[in-house]
């Protein structure tokens, strides 16, 4: 004789102490088998696992694609001259890295190519792993579509959750995207506990539990780590699977068009309010500290040429003195001035930045005190520039001798 197990559809031996498939007390499934309706129970039962059947067969075109695409990129990273272990945060940016101060000033397109990039082999290689075992399951589930939307959604709200909590930080990864199938299958079985047998799931339970755990960890351990991008694609899953749940029945694939199209309206308004709030986007420090060097580099070249003329003969004190104020003190005093109003930008480098502007400032009064000299002809003021000039010179060859030995610190790092 056989029983049908209620709770996880699998068939019972009669004389067995619990159900093998989920543990489920025989002594409670023979009890269900004399209720009333237990043959509506049985039909039930038979269905779902007859369409889980079915689901198992299909074949998980867009995991593979997902999986498929990421790998190339990195592939096509590393011939580009990039890191496999652990590629460097200006590389990331170039290929499509989530940057605030870029993905803010127009460059959306970065809250989806993020998340198509990794940080090394090892950064990919967990990701495709949690994505290769819930990613096949999760896309049965909830149609091919249905999981494209989810992923793409999934991994947009933890781009737009990461420039939330920091903007200046460069974040890359499938993770968010990979929270958020975690998170899509929470989300779809929440609702309807029962649809899906017990002893299909538990087979999931370690690949989950092993990828939620490490990430914390990683989180919690090494600085960078982006959580608000893990918390943010959970979240867009969750609320995805939700919203793709239905019951495990022979209409399960003519329903999903309107669960789909559900989903594309939710997201729209989630997404689009999102972005409508978000505040304007940061500076980016370091483009705008390459500008500056340049700029630095340009008036320095200036000064150099005016003086060499003076002492050619080819300017008089007047001449040198008015071209030196016009030609290099004006753009300095701006120059000086934008880089310090970068100090107060979020993620500056006040370590270097404050010294730099102190230097700048040195510099400048070295060059009023040359101009000073020239007019009117005082070798005292001119000794006072001599001074200062060399002042500043010291000032720039220990700022750049401690940002020598930082970067160089920083390569010795693992």
């Amino acid at each position: 004789m056989l029983f049908i197990c209620p709770h996880c559809g699998a068939r019972v031996p009669g004389g067995e102490v619990r159900c093998p498939a989920c543990g489920h007390s025989a002594a409670a499934v023979a009890h269900e088998q004399e209720l009333p309706g237990v043959s509506e129970e049985r039909q039930r039962a038979d269905a779902v696992v007859a369409v889980a059947r079915e689901l198992r067969s299909q074949p998980a075109w867009i995991t593979l694609l997902m999986i498929a695409a990421n790998v190339a990129l990195l592939v096509a990273m590393v011939v580009g001259g990039a890191s496999p272990l652990m590629p460097d945060a200006n590389r990331m940016i170039e290929w499509g890295a989530n940057y605030g101060p870029r993905t803010m000033a127009g460059e959306w397109w970065r809250l989806v190519s993020n998340t198509f990039l990794h940080f090394g082999v090892v950064h990919l290689a967990l990701n495709m792993w949690v994505l290769w075992v819930v990613g096949r399951m999760v896309e049965r589930l909830v149609g091919h579509f249905g999981f494209l939307l989810m992923y793409v959604a999934a991994g947009v709200l933890g781009s737009l959750a990461s420039l939330i909590w920091d903007p200046v930080v460069v974040s890359a990864g499938a993770s968010s995207s990979v929270f958020g199938v975690v998170g899509a299958l929470f989300g779809f079985l929440a609702p309807r506990r029962d649809s899906m047998p017990l002893h299909v799931l538990k087979k999931f339970r370690s690949s989950v539990v092993t990828f939620l755990v490490v990430n914390l960890l990683f989180g919690i351990s090494i600085p960078g780590i982006d959580n608000a991008a893990h918390v943010g694609g959970f979240a867009g899953g969750l609320l995805s699977g939700w919203l793709l749940s239905q019951p495990l029945t022979p209409e399960l694939h003519r329903m999903r068009w309107r669960r789909n199209a559900g989903l594309v309206a939710v997201m729209t308004v989630v997404i689009g309010g999102v972005l409508l709030a978000m505040p304007p986007a940061p500076a980016d420090v370091a483009a705008e500290m390459e500008l500056v060097e340049q700029e630095h580099d340009r008036l320095i070249d200036v000064y150099n040429d005016l003086i060499g003329a003076w002492q050619r003969g080819q300017l008089t004190d007047e001449a040198c003195a008015d071209s030196v104020a016009a030609q290099v003190l004006v753009p300095w005093r701006d120059l000086r001035g934008e880089v310090g109003s970068l100090a107060e930008e979020p993620g500056a480098n006040r370590e270097f930045i404050v010294p730099f502007v102190e230097y700048l400032s040195l510099r400048e009064q070295s060059w009023e005190l040359m101009v000073d000299a020239l007019r009117k002809r005082d070798p005292i003021l001119l000794g006072q520039y001599l001074m200062k000039f060399r002042a500043a010179d010291k000032a720039l060859d220990e700022l750049l001798g401690d940002d020598e030995d930082a970067a160089a610190d920083a390569d010795d790092k693992p």
